[in-house]
């Protein structure tokens, strides 16, 4: 399973991650979706959940899992998170226009002015919806 490559020591739900069927569009796409150990409800406000405490160990034979993470983020890996099906996205910042713009995925980390690469292993997630109250009504 690539995406639970355990050099990066993610965190996997209870029972191991199991293996989600894909859209056509998925398959299409090479996509591999695979259960998370995070868990969203509707409407139930959640901050702060830890969802494992795990560390990237120190280097065994000279191998070091760090470096690997730390290369991935210099090559700009990212994550792809599906919420009910759909694709989860980040807001960034057009730096010319200042306008705000929706890009699917997140990054694994990001590197400093130095270089130096930093590992995101926090997010905030906010998901929105709209609940068109009157097509209940007709029905």
């Amino acid at each position: 399973m690539v995406d639970y490559e355990p050099r990066f020591h993610f965190c996997v739900p209870p029972g191991g991650p199991k293996k989600q069927s894909e859209s056509l569009g998925s398959i299409l796409f090479g996509d591999r979706i695979f259960s998370s150990a995070l868990s969203l409800k509707m409407l139930e406000n959640s901050t702060c959940n830890v969802l494992c405490t795990t560390s990237v160990p120190a280097a065994v034979d000279g191998v070091s899992d760090g470096q690997f993470i730390n290369e991935k983020i210099a090559e700009s890996y990212s994550m792809n998170w599906l919420i009910d099906g759909l694709p989860a996205a980040r807001i960034h910042i057009d730096p010319q226009s200042g306008e705000q713009f929706y890009s699917v995925g997140f990054e694994l980390g990001i590197l400093d002015n130095d270089g130096t690469p930093h590992l995101h292993t926090h997010y905030d997630i906010v998901v929105e919806y709209h609940v068109q109250t009157d097509a209940f009504e007709r029905l």
